[in-house]
């Protein structure tokens, strides 16, 4: 069977040999799409996972502001939709087709009924799909892995700032204690860091509502290009941001810290809104696990004692120390 070959270079199947891969593709079913057909929408209740046989499929998720992003896209041999099997959740996200496409598609009862007849099979390809998944979430931060490993609804894990379309405090407060968590029991670092706009009201002063919003957005988009897709960048408050940086010493998070702090001060405003002053800066507070804190209460205290003295000691730089800010 030429499919069965063809398959049997899909990760999901990498530990089944030729054998145990006829039985397998036995109980799916053939699904084709057209392009821009949609699979199943956000919310629904699914009852099937499929995996990419030809073609491209996307997932898409809705903002908070009503925006569409595409969170995901899945090839030939990738599988989308597998809470369906491993447990009984809707649906995180929208997946539409990107191209004409070939699906197999694999349905909960059928799969159960698989297992007991051939549990060997079924525990090399389940073993192999949650390795997978592991390794989703762990290279990339786009929003289907997060949805996936913070779990709860993807309605109430949409987890962006509505002006910003950034992650908001919700999210970035539970992440912050998982990922420390997580570099407590690996050794690995984690580092913090706080953002403040300086003299933001002079803005709430001059602009309205939108234009302070432009701002925001402006400053986002230059911050976003110095942080990894690893990291997580989020907005505390009005004027305040907060970014997660996993797996990463003082040394280089202090290297991007600079980084972000200079480039935003490089925006020149006026090409935005004449109404807008030419430059912005910020302030930034900085602490690492273990280098400077044993305790996420102390290392969270510190990076604010941190962004308070970059504020009081002449704003617009990295304070990453105790020593006085140079």
């Amino acid at each position: 069977m030429d499919e069965v070959n063809g398959m049997l270079n899909s990760e999901v199947f990498s530990l089944l040999n030729k054998n145990e891969a006829e039985k397998f593709m036995m109980i799916l079913k053939r699904k084709s799409v057209r392009q821009g057909e949609t699979i199943f929408l956000e919310g629904d209740r699914g009852r099937e996972m499929f995996i990419v046989e030809r073609g491209s499929i996307a997932s898409r998720t809705v903002l908070p502001n009503g925006m569409h992003l595409d969170i995901a896209r899945f090839g030939p041999g990738d599988f989308f939709g597998d809470m369906s099997i491993f447990e009984n959740a809707p649906r995180s996200a929208t997946c539409y087709a990107l191209e004409d496409s070939d699906l197999l598609r694999l349905n909960d009862l059928i799969f159960e009924d698989f297992t007991e007849n051939h549990p060997e099979i079924s525990a090399k390809i389940m073993l192999r799909m949650l390795n997978i998944i592991t390794a989703r979430l762990r290279e990339k931060s786009h929003f289907l892995g997060n949805m996936v490993e913070w779990g709860d609804s993807a309605s109430k894990r949409a987890i962006t700032d509505e002006i910003a379309c950034i992650y908001n405090r919700r999210f970035l407060d539970e992440a912050i204690e998982k990922l420390f968590r997580k570099s407590e029991n690996s050794g690995s670092p984690i580092s913090f860091i706080m953002i403040d706009i300086d003299d933001f009201s002079r803005f709430d002063e001059k602009c309205s509502n939108e234009e302070t919003n432009q701002v925001i957005r402006a400053l986002v988009v230059s911050m976003r290009t110095h942080i990894r897709e690893k990291d997580i960048l989020a907005r505390y408050g009005g004027d305040e941001f907060s970014i997660i940086l996993p797996d990463t010493g003082k040394s280089a998070a202090r290297e991007i810290a600079e980084k972000i702090c200079s480039g935003v001060e490089s925006i020149d405003l006026k090409q935005i809104n004449e109404k807008f002053f030419k430059t912005v800066t910020i302030s930034i507070g900085l602490a690492s696990y273990p280098e400077d804190a044993t305790e996420l209460e102390e290392l969270l205290g510190l990076t604010d004692k941190r962004l308070y003295r970059s504020k009081s000691e002449g704003k617009n730089r990295v304070s990453w120390d105790d020593r006085p800010a140079g």
